[in-house]
């Protein structure tokens, strides 16, 4: 009899963890389309002559899908310690304009009370520029300096305005 018994709830587990099983594949289903649906949705179509060729797309995550800043908010990622490396003097900035971003934006690189030493140029939302190598080569040392972000109107190109960031430059051979 207790056999009986065990091979009846056996039975009667197939059913639910079919349930369960399903119920896990429709979730995946649908943070996929999260993931994947509406990545268009932000972006700023924009095919001028002076976008950096060193950008890349940023893949979306699925809780960026309904975020959009005004016309008036800039957001921007930046790394604020630059290792500047080697004889091509690389380094890894990460410099991203976000999805929510309705500007483009681009980044002028200068030590503390010196001339503009890197200039990119225009970054479309939803893209970013891993690694750069300056315009101009520096000297060896450790130096403060600025990063200034601007921010571009895509229909007109015109200049909207700039975000000042501190940044600590290390330059090795």
């Amino acid at each position: 009899m207790r056999n009986q018994r065990t091979k009846k709830r056996k039975n009667s587990k197939f059913p639910l963890l079919a349930i369960l099983f399903s119920a896990i594949a429709l979730i995946l289903v649908i943070i996929g389309f999260m993931l994947l649906g509406g990545s268009e949705e932000c972006s700023v179509s924009y095919e001028g002559e002076h976008l950096d060729q060193r950008a890349q797309k940023i893949k979306r995550h699925f809780w960026e899908k309904d975020q959009k800043n005004e016309n008036d908010d800039f957001s921007y990622e930046i790394e604020t310690e630059l290792n500047f490396k080697g004889e091509k003097q690389e380094c890894k900035i990460n410099l991203a304009n976000p999805h929510c971003n309705t500007l483009l934006m681009y980044i002028e690189l200068s030590l503390e009370d010196e001339e503009v030493f890197f200039r990119s140029g225009l970054i479309r939302p939803g893209e970013k520029i891993e690694k750069i190598t300056p315009d101009k080569k520096l000297p060896e040392g450790d130096f403060k300096g600025y990063a200034i972000i601007c921010a571009v109107d895509p229909e007109t190109e015109e200049f909207t305005g700039f975000l000042e960031q501190e940044v600590n430059i290390r330059v090795r051979k």
